[in-house]
């Protein structure tokens, strides 16, 4: 029999790192237009922990002529409390929807649920050429952001849009929870693979891989109709989840774990 080290050690940054959430998991049944209007919400959940549903993003797309905005909500339960993230973006309308603008608010509280207000951050970003001009407080910076420059956040939009093709790359610069400038990115369509859900049921999904400087190898798994279903970076996983914000209640680690 395997130990946990082992299997951990062999599943790692893969589906089958959740095989419990995977057999569980009930694909949706509506039809689905990814170059739409949506919102889609995502467990967040750890690999290294039995914790449960630690948090929860929601991302919701509005179309426009020119591209299209979306705007995120995140929270993540920690050790120390609870981080929260909200955030519009207008993005342009290429493959991966590169960022054209985003206003960005961020907020930490502690185990006591009150915020803390050195943690506090409100800042507006505008995408000028090579690089992203920064708002904070009435003072402006600018920092270097080699085109095109893509948020996180928004390629759980773009690789919905993509249609899966080995011989083709994407190379982008990536702007990663909604501040950090990570440079030399790339994103291939890696194939295509098989789970068991619910029930049995054969899930088929295409796969896109993410690396670069800065961040772990992550895996986008795209199910038939366009839907990004799973998204994992290392340890950590985003897992569709329509309750995903009711389960993550956010009161510190453990959050959402539920009681045998």
């Amino acid at each position: 029999m395997q130990t946990k080290t082992e299997r951990r050690d062999k599943t790692y940054g893969t589906l089958e790192a959740f095989p419990e959430f995977i057999e569980q998991f009930t694909p949706p049944a509506a039809d689905f237009d990814p170059r739409g209007a949506w919102k889609q919400t995502y467990a967040v959940r750890l690999f290294a922990e039995d914790s449960g549903t630690l948090g929860f993003l929601e991302i919701e797309r509005r179309p426009a002529a020119d591209g299209a905005a979306l705007t995120v909500a995140t929270r993540l339960a920690h050790v120390n409390g609870i981080q929260e993230q909200n955030a519009k973006l207008q993005c342009a309308a290429d493959a991966l929807g590169s960022l054209r603008s985003i206003q960005l608010e961020s907020v930490s509280s502690g185990l006591d649920g009150r915020p803390v207000a050195a943690a506090k951050l409100a800042i507006g970003g505008q995408v000028r050429g090579g690089s992203i001009e920064w708002t904070r407080a009435g003072g402006k910076r600018s920092a270097p952001a080699p085109p095109p420059l893509v948020a996180n956040w928004a390629l759980f939009d773009a690789v919905q849009r993509l249609t899966p093709d080995p011989n083709k790359s994407f190379e982008f610069t990536l702007l990663d929870d909604g501040d950090l400038i990570k440079p030399a990115q790339r994103l291939v369509y890696v194939g295509q693979t098989t789970v068991q859900a619910a029930g049995g049921a054969s899930l088929s999904l295409h796969c896109w891989e993410q690396t670069g400087y800065g961040v772990l190898p992550t895996h986008y798994w795209v199910d038939g109709k366009g839907r990004l279903l799973f998204a994992i970076a290392g340890q950590k996983a985003f897992l569709y989840d329509p309750e995903a914000r009711n389960n993550a209640r956010g009161r510190g680690r453990g959050a959402g774990r539920k009681k045998a």
